[in-house]
């Protein structure tokens, strides 16, 4: 079941995308009207994302492991499909959505998993090796 509903907030307005089902059920889409530069968004891009949501956000959903995250690259591949609408004709928008979607998902997941993550020591231990490295070192400089 999908429910929308719509709000206005600081000159943009919010469209509201609840989807009441197994997977996600109490998870709400917020959907912007306008891109981050204030130009409104295509209407058609802007239902199909409503309709699309709960099914699109499924893609690699346990990857992402935030529904916020989610809702913002849904967001980000709004932008993107409306601002090629505007520009060119685009004879699927569904089709054209998820695309968009799916590949900012893989760029997003590939370059996090690029992240190593480091504790504290870790850190602390390379700064000072690179300093002991730095103060052995002697610089010239020739002009």
């Amino acid at each position: 079941m999908l429910f929308t509903l719509c709000d206005q907030t600081g000159g943009r307005k919010l469209r509201l995308t609840t989807y009441v089902g197994t997977l996600m059920a109490h998870y709400r889409f917020w959907i912007h009207d306008k891109d981050r530069k204030g130009k409104p968004l295509d209407e058609n891009i802007l239902k199909t994302a409503e309709e699309l949501a709960p099914t699109l956000t499924r893609y690699r959903r346990d990857e992402l492991d935030c529904e916020s995250t989610s809702n913002d690259i849904l967001q980000s591949a709004v932008e993107a499909a409306s601002k090629a609408k505007r520009r060119n004709h685009v004879e699927n928008p569904p089709g054209y959505l998820t695309s968009i979607y799916k590949r900012i998902v893989d760029k997003f997941l590939d370059r996090h998993q690029r992240l190593v993550p480091v504790d504290d020591e870790f850190l602390k231990t390379s700064r000072t090796t690179a300093r002991h490295v730095l103060s052995r070192m002697s610089f010239t400089t020739d002009f």
